[in-house]
């Protein structure tokens, strides 16, 4: 095997400490393997070297259970080959002796490793030999049954009772259990939780925040004193300019001292210019630069961190009071674990770092594991790292890249990567090497990620958190060296058809290549024409999953969605679900169209229509389907026009059979030998074998059936209950690996679950997608503790909310948003790696700040970006694929989406409150303007005023939108009117515009914007399923305050009196934008309101949840797919 340098360097390394950061594509695997078989060649051919060793000496910790089965092969298959090889029968022996021990080698993850330490010491750790793990989702329901019986104790809920004045009952269990697990995963200390203090917790967030205070002035205080100097004389400058230079230099001639931050600042306003003023970029460009670039920012962290700080002696008590019934929870589900024999993966890693305080067993461990590697370092947290350090091996390989770290979420901690390659660097008998050649990717994909990660990333930290950027080297070149390879298509945002945007561009252009046959892809030994299967789209997340799918099917393009699917969202979990749910509810008809809709037995909707039709109006399908099956007609009858189809009919009869055999429901023998037979029985099996990986799908079912029988439940009731609960619990993505299947696909999936893969053609859509940061009103912090800010909920809307904040809840929030960036850019470079030939980056519209289209910008700017990327503005349109040899059948999933009856939030909107008029738009299509001629006053008035209502709120919506991205009020308006030079070019229309918008705009201020929140989108589109149809619109705008999310709706409606005139207008199309992000995130909406800005005097006017008014709007949905499917007539639609 031939290895570069850097990689030889750190096989072949003898110092103690060796930290190689590998860039992607590097070859780390092959480097770890290599390194273990150096180190095992060394023990035989010189066992006298201090470095030699056998496999029982060597622990070699991975990220995944994947990988770590992956690694044992190599070291298998190597050590297989060295044995082939041997020159004697003593080395072909010591090869067979290590071959046998690799099964017992220690290569494995860290919370196996943990495991197998407690359980080789479990005396010493006061546990069971054999102890049962919990995973994540038991544990959460563990913690939240424990948690929902102290809420039944009195004197319990009498502590807690304060909080509900700031959070319901649900989000107080919720805050409980993840302070809790935080401390677990963050804290060093089986009971850490009992040693929290509140006072002291206080005290360090006040100093905090005044050392924070200090070193903000500071920081402006040496920018002004490097800048004043470089003012020009008054000469030629407006008197305006000359004194604001004159009090500068005269100010900061003899300054406060900085180390008094607030009387600093107070000295500060007095003496900076209100506002700047475009003028000095040529005049004062050093006032401009002073302002701009510090004092701006400044104001807006001082917002947060400024004035004196006093802890409330209040929010003391409250605070204890919280620690204390956080230890209270912590003590008793430290109980209930004890009782059942269980631990969780937290409890592995404490434990195991608890008994390495054991000196006996500390030494007894470096005698064992002289050498310990760990890959994928990058991803490890602060446990981990102390109990590396507490079990002090000899010899310590560390693998990992901090461009690579994208699981802060699982509590990676990208800062120990950064500490341990400075402690390489600096420390004696310790080397840092840089292993930055790459094999997988094209020289000019190199060229262009280095050209924009070098302007996004830094090459000097300055910051623990920061990522460092070193360049990466190409091994291979481009069919056509000096051709491009990386494609930027940028989409306007305006001209996009909603429902498609950048998806329908995506497909369009993966057709266009595959006609096309370009770019050519090497495959084998050779160039050749790309493939579906070549391509691979990774998404950030799995919210516009559907828009995707819809737009390959559109485009008749086979595509298979990998990883990032929940467990419980796998379509043969689902359908093992509906056949329980069926058999505990079989006479309620959501059970039962459930039941006939799966694959089980496959009827269509057109099928639930036909027997609509045929049963009584006042007799439920259940009913009539139970009775269909008594009164079967016949042999040869089934054609006769009064019977329903035979599909139909077999499903009866299907249904009667199981009725029979299942209901009532009970378990015979153990649970899993019944849901065994079950799903035997019923031919669900049958149906799973059939399909691709159907072997790989049965073991699914199976296991979840192996869950129930672990459960001990044995009513069908109880069983359901208890997974539905491990459904609503199990948040993250899923952790099933990956199941590749055969055929020419595109490969779509998450870019967390591409980590480690690598495609021929990569795309990478919603480049604008703005950073998602941390959520939560009440977060735990590892130096300032516990910090909360809390806002009273009250009904009364003209009170003023109490509120709560510590002190150090800005600084933790800041610093939680600082890192959410730099892990998006790490994201980012993740995504741009894993093209092997061509990269196609689309983005649509504008970019958020810090977005990767913002980075991409910020890099064509400043860099040599450009001359390694092909930029487009538009894609032409293709016609649908054509498969030549075969039909291809799309996922299920995609297969069901396709029967969703397709309604615009306005269409549901029109049809609830105006059915007769929804008929003459949206059926009889009837001309928009021959329906409103009757309005005469209204249209007179648009045309005297020039204005369209329509352009108006267009323009509004586009000038928020550009106020929460850092405009300034005017800019905002001016940037939003580019918008009417594509409608018109009469200067009078475009004033008209402009004095229109800029009053509205008035309404919105900057102080209307703080107090609204925090942006999480802008412009949201979705497409969703809702009450059998596929619901479209875009939501303006979602907020975060005080740890909530919150709906807002811009309107330019004019008004009569209040703004609250239009919450009977708009409540369908707000309580549909709730369910929409709800259903398509997973979080939960608080609050819905409308920002009328015809409303001077209170422009918000919001809506509170009410769960009927969901209920109506779905049945109201239901009913309006039912009409359109059976082309009912007006009479229908006005019933």
């Amino acid at each position: 095997m031939e290895f570069n340098k850097a990689q030889t360097s750190a096989i072949t390394n003898e110092q103690s400490l060796v930290v190689i950061a590998a860039g992607a594509g590097s070859g780390k695997t092959r480097v770890l393997t290599e390194r273990i078989m150096y180190l095992l060649e060394k023990a035989f051919h010189e066992p006298s070297s201090s470095i030699a060793a056998t496999i029982e000496e060597v622990a070699a910790i991975t990220f995944t259970e994947k990988a770590a089965r992956e690694m044992k092969d190599r070291v298998r298959k190597r050590i297989s080959e060295k044995e082939v090889l041997a020159q004697t029968e003593a080395e072909a022996a010591f090869w067979r002796e290590q071959k046998e021990l690799v099964e017992r080698a220690h290569i494995s993850t860290f919370h196996s490793f943990c495991q197998q330490l407690l359980g080789q010491y479990a005396m010493a750790a006061k546990l069971p030999p054999k102890i049962r793990i919990i995973d994540e989702v038991e544990a959460k329901q563990l913690k939240r049954d424990v948690l929902k019986k102290h809420l039944q104790d009195v004197e319990f809920t009498a502590s807690a009772k304060e909080f509900f004045s700031y959070m319901s009952k649900d989000q107080f269990i919720s805050t409980m259990e993840d302070i809790h697990a935080s401390i677990s995963e963050l804290v060093i200390g089986e009971d850490a939780v009992l040693q929290l203090q509140a006072d002291d917790m206080l005290h360090s967030q006040a100093e905090a925040v005044k050392e924070k205070q200090i070193k903000t002035v500071e920081a402006f205080h040496k920018a002004a004193l490097d800048l004043i100097p470089q003012f020009p004389s008054a000469e030629g400058l407006t008197k305006a300019q000359a004194g604001h230079v004159d009090r500068l230099q005269e100010a900061f001639l003899s300054p406060p001292s900085p180390s008094g931050p607030n009387e600093y600042m107070d000295w500060l306003i007095g003496v900076m210019p209100k506002r700047t003023d475009k003028k000095w970029q040529e005049a004062i460009p050093a006032l401009f630069q002073l302002f701009e670039e510090h004092w701006k920012p400044l104001k807006d962290d001082w917002k947060a961190v400024g004035g004196e700080v006093e802890i409330d002696e209040a929010a003391s008590l409250l605070l204890g009071r919280f620690i204390d019934l956080l230890c209270d929870f912590h003590l008793a589900y430290k109980r209930e674990k004890e009782l059942r024999g269980v631990v969780d993966f937290s409890d592995l890693q404490q434990k195991a770092v608890s008994l390495l305080e054991n000196k006996e067993i500390q030494e007894a461990c470096q005698k064992q594991f002289r050498h310990m590697l760990v890959d994928e370092f990058q991803d490890t947290n602060r446990l981990q790292l102390e109990m590396l350090e507490r079990i002090n091996p000899s010899y310590r390989f560390i693998v990992g890249d901090t461009k690579q770290s994208i699981y802060r979420f699982r509590g990676a901690n990208v800062r120990l990567m950064n500490e341990l390659e400075q402690d390489a660097v600096e420390q004696e008998n310790a080397e840092a090497i840089e292993m930055n050649i790459n094999y997988r990717t094209c020289k000019p994909i190199i060229d262009g990620v280095n050209a924009l990660f070098q302007s996004a990333m830094t090459d000097h930290i300055t910051e623990s958190y920061q990522t460092r950027y070193a360049a990466l080297s190409a091994n291979r070149e481009a069919e056509q060296p000096d051709q491009k390879q990386m494609e930027l298509l940028l989409l306007n945002k305006e001209e996009t058809d909603e429902e498609a945007g950048s998806y329908e561009a995506l497909a369009h252009r993966i057709n266009e290549m595959i006609t096309s046959q370009q770019p050519r892809v090497f495959k084998g030994e050779s160039w050749q024409a790309p493939a579906f299967k070549d391509m691979a789209v990774l998404i950030p997340a799995r919210t516009d999953l559907l828009k995707l799918e819809r737009a390959f099917s559109k485009q008749n393009i086979p595509y298979t969605v990998y990883g990032g699917i929940g467990f419980y969202e796998r379509q043969e979990i689902i359908d093992f679900l509906t056949l329980l749910r069926w058999m505990n509810r079989p006479f309620e008809d959501v059970y039962v169209l459930s039941l006939l809709r799966s694959p089980l037995i496959g009827l269509t909707m057109n099928d639930f229509v036909t027997i609509a039709k045929q049963k009584e109006a006042t007799q439920s399908f259940a009913d009539y389907l139970y009775q269909l099956s008594e009164s079967m007609p016949q042999t040869g009858l089934a054609d006769s026009s009064d019977l329903p189809a035979q599909q139909i009919l077999d499903a009866a009869l299907k249904l009667k059979e199981w009725l029979l055999n299942y209901v009532p429901f009970s378990i015979k023998g153990s649970p899993g030998e019944t849901f065994d037979r079950m799903i035997k029985e019923t031919g669900l099996v049958h149906s799973l074998l059939i399909q691709s990986n159907g072997l790989q799908k049965v073991k699914n079912v199976e296991k979840l059936i192996q869950m129930i029988e672990q459960s001990h439940l044995r009513s069908l009731e109880e069983i359901i209950h208890f997974i539905d609960e491990r459904m609503a619990l199990n948040d993250k993505e899923g952790e099933a690996e990956m199941e590749r299947t055969e055929g020419d696909a595109v490969n779509i999936m998450t870019i967390h679950a591409s980590k480690g893969l690598e495609f021929p053609i990569v795309y990478l859509p919603q480049l604008e997608r703005s950073v998602q940061g941390d959520k939560g009103s009440v977060r735990f912090d590892a130096k300032l503790g516990i910090v909360w800010s809390l806002e009273e909920e009250t009904d009364n809307l003209e009170a003023r909310p109490k509120k709560l904040v510590t002190p150090g809840f800005e600084l933790v929030k800041e610093a939680a948003g600082l890192e959410s960036e730099e892990e998006s850019k790490r994201l980012f470079y993740v995504a741009a790696t894993r093209a092997k030939d061509y990269l196609v980056m689309i983005g649509n519209g504008d970019g958020a700040k810090k977005s990767w289209l913002h980075l991409i910008e910020e890099a064509r700017d400043c860099g040599p970006l450009e001359d390694y990327i092909t930029v487009v503005n538009e894609i032409s349109e293709q016609l649908p694929h054509h498969a030549e040899n075969h039909l291809y059948k799309g996922t299920e999933l995609a297969a069901k989406k396709e029967v969703l009856y397709p309604l615009s939030v306005s269409e549901i909107m029109t049809f609830i409150h105006q059915p007769e008029e929804y008929y003459e738009k949206y059926v009889l299509g009837v001309n928009e303007s021959r329906r409103l001629r009757s309005d005469a006053d209204a249209d007179q008035e648009t045309r005297v005023q020039q204005v369209d209502p329509a352009v108006v709120g267009t323009l509004v919506h586009r000038a928020c939108e550009l106020r929460d991205y850092g405009f300034g009020a005017q800019e905002a308006v001016t940037e939003a009117m580019n918008y009417v030079d594509e409608l018109n070019d009469t200067a009078s229309v475009k004033v008209s515009y402009e004095q229109e918008v800029s009053e509205l705009m008035e309404t919105y201020s900057e102080a209307q914007q703080t107090e609204l929140g925090t942006p999480v989108e802008n412009e949201w589109s979705f497409a969703t399923e809702i009450a059998g149809a596929e619901v479209i619109g875009e939501i303006d705008k979602v907020v975060e305050r005080d740890g909530c999310l919150h709906i807002i709706d811009f309107k330019t409606n004019r008004i009569k009196r209040s703004g609250s005139e239009w919450l009977a207008v708009y409540d369908v199309q707000l309580y549909l934008y709730k369910m929409a992000y709800e259903q398509e995130t997973g979080h939960t909406i608080s609050t819905m309101s409308l920002y009328v800005l015809r409303d001077k005097e209170k422009p918000l006017h919001t809506i509170h949840v009410e769960e009927e008014k969901e209920v109506s709007i779905k049945k109201a949905i239901q009913r309006l797919v039912y009409l359109r499917k059976t082309n009912a007539d007006l009479i229908d639609y006005i019933m």
